[in-house]
């Protein structure tokens, strides 16, 4: 397509775009001794042969927010905002050895319910694979505020 058909398009479907002004120096760095003592904590676990999952999410949308995109200062993100941006779908997913294969759940959104019913699966699933239901799994997740609940 090119860019004057884009253009047509985008005036036709009301789109605008924006520039991203955001810059990865903005990003707040993590102190190395914590995450050197994570590191060093989750190869002793897998060392001992320990049951290690790796749990995130996505939300994937027809809109982009000019908070949540990062870019590059010298090349910025240009961002094109449709007028009737649907739905949005969020997929949570684990992963781990010990797992037959990763475990993915589709939700309308990322919180506390979502996330709770997401991990009961997954406690399912595991007991499926031949893991005890008193068996510690060791969750590897990021700092979203759906986690902490």
């Amino acid at each position: 397509m090119s860019t004057k058909t884009l253009s047509k398009f985008y005036r036709r479907h009301k789109v605008t775009y924006r520039v991203v002004k955001y810059r990865y120096a903005n990003s707040r760095p993590a102190d190395h001794i914590d995450v050197h003592n994570f590191v060093v904590e989750l190869a002793r676990r897998i060392e001992r042969r320990e049951l290690v999952v790796y749990f995130d999410e996505t939300s994937v949308n027809m809109w982009i927010r000019k908070r949540m995109t990062w870019s590059h200062r010298d090349q910025p993100v240009k961002m094109h905002l449709n007028k009737y941006r649907g739905h949005g779908v969020t997929v949570l997913g684990a992963i781990g050895e010990r797992l037959p294969k990763g475990v993915f759940s589709l939700a309308n959104t990322t919180n506390q319910h979502e996330v709770a019913a997401f991990l009961l699966d997954l406690r399912a699933q595991l007991h499926v694979a031949g893991v005890r239901n008193s068996e510690r799994i060791v969750l590897v997740l990021d700092n979203h505020p759906s986690h902490g609940t």
